[in-house]
């Protein structure tokens, strides 16, 4: 018997348990690519999400900064409006005083 042809099997044996293995190997990765790019694309939708909800918050808080800004520019002028009538008051009651001292 010729050893060489034995010893030839076996390694086409180990041969084919290698090409298996490396199949099987190949397969893994490609369901942990499959994995990997149905996580990244959940991962994405929730970027999207987050930044639709941080853009509303943006538009939310400009919105809020403007109503502030109104609301204390209404708050000076009637603070200015106040000082005007007190002293409108003041000349008044300062005419009426001049007016009855003359009297």
């Amino acid at each position: 018997m010729d050893f060489r042809i034995l010893k030839g099997k076996p390694n086409c044996k180990d041969g084919d348990d290698a090409l298996s293995i490396a199949n099987n190997n190949i397969s893994q990765l490609l369901d942990n690519n499959k994995e990997l790019e149905a996580s990244k694309e959940l991962v994405q939708k929730e970027l999207e999400k987050s930044m639709k909800e941080a853009n509303a918050k943006i538009v939310e808080f400009e919105n809020v900064f403007a109503h502030r800004k109104s609301i204390e520019d209404a708050l000076s002028l009637a603070e200015k409006n106040v000082l005007v009538l007190k002293n409108e008051k003041e000349e008044s009651l300062l005419g009426k005083d001049v007016a009855e001292s003359k009297l």
